[in-house]
């Protein structure tokens, strides 16, 4: 995906239209900004900020050697510098770098015991009763195809692990007190 953009900064008798490519492919980040004087014909140094893009670097810095005051040339830094860090993390977003911060959660555990026969499935507790509160209406055939058990396996763990989804025995004066 390129995003295309442009954008004016003016600062006294300089600035700087520029035309920011952005490409989001493995670490492609680019600018592209060409500063021209008001007054003057404009000259056509281009400033690439980057990271990985065509072999770009920081060449800001050099644009105080073109005629560029310094005060100026360090607020197009400050006003590119957040844009840059935005820019980078909506790349490695859209590479899936994120995924070093996302807990996999596995609710179906199967020890490797070295015996023979089936392995018993540990389902997690605190999975199995959020899934089977009251508040959620999954069945406990859909639940147990979610989880790759068989609904009977489900319902043993259950019962080993004191989960209820019926409903409580009440006597008539706890439903009186109830209502």
């Amino acid at each position: 995906m390129t995003v295309l953009f442009r954008l004016n900064i003016l600062a006294g008798i300089y600035y700087a239209p520029m035309t920011v490519l952005f490409r989001l492919k493995r670490s492609a980040i680019g600018f592209s900004i060409n500063t021209r004087r008001h007054q003057t014909r404009p000259s056509d140094p281009t400033v690439s900020i980057g990271t990985g893009w065509r072999g770009h670097t920081t060449t800001l810095e050099n644009m105080e050697g073109e005629g560029a005051p310094r005060d100026w040339v360090e607020a197009v830094a400050n006003i590119l510098g957040p844009l840059v860090y935005e820019l980078q993390v909506a790349a490695l977003a859209a590479e899936g770098i994120e995924w070093d911060q996302i807990e996999f959660l596995e609710p179906v555990v199967e020890p490797k015991t070295g015996k023979r026969g089936r392995p018993k499935k540990n389902i997690n507790l605190n999975y199995l009763r959020e899934a089977t509160s009251a508040n959620r209406n999954i069945k406990l055939t859909a639940l147990a195809a979610a989880l790759g058990v068989h609904r009977n396996t489900l319902r043993k763990r259950m019962q080993e692990l004191g989960i209820h989804t019926g409903f409580d025995a009440l006597s008539d004066n706890e439903l009186d007190q109830l209502t």
